[in-house]
């Protein structure tokens, strides 16, 4: 049994004591921080939490990109003579890219890849930070991939 002063009557009592013997304060051989340990804590990470929030939040704003010109212009000469481009609307609100039958035979990643050469000719060499661009088949009209806020997404 160790001793400590009680908080309130500054005479001795056992630190298992429930209640000062002397004045009748509860827990008398607790100092404020033993007792409120548990709150401290929970607010010291917390205030953590939301500071890192926080610099998450800042260090990934995104910006445009630029485009590498010659590279996009080989690329969309490529998918012209390929018979995979047909048109990029590019003055509508939301750019349209009319697509050949080229497309249906690409894997996943060089629709994207190609999605995105298209991307930077609609937005004009620049790769936007949240672009939106829908993807339609040149003969039905049909709509095969979206570019925008939920990433690339494919249909067809």
């Amino acid at each position: 049994m160790t001793l400590r002063v009680c908080r309130e009557c500054d005479k001795e009592v056992s630190t298992e004591a429930k209640v000062c013997p002397h004045c009748g304060i509860s827990r008398p051989g607790t100092k404020f921080w033993e007792r409120h340990l548990l709150l401290i804590s929970v607010c010291i990470l917390i205030a953590l939490i939301w500071i890192a929030n926080l610099s998450s939040r800042n260090s990934s704003v995104k910006t445009d990109v630029a485009c590498d010109k010659k590279e996009t212009a080989r690329v969309l000469r490529l998918a012209r003579e390929g018979g995979l481009l047909r048109k990029i609307d590019a003055q509508r609100s939301v750019p349209r890219v009319y697509l050949g039958p080229g497309w249906y035979v690409l894997e996943l990643d060089q629709k994207k890849a190609a999605a995105y050469v298209f991307i930077c000719e609609a937005y004009g060499g620049r790769f936007p930070a949240d672009p939106l661009v829908v993807f339609h088949d040149s003969r039905s009209g049909e709509q095969l991939a979206e570019w925008g806020g939920l990433g690339f997404r494919v249909f067809k």
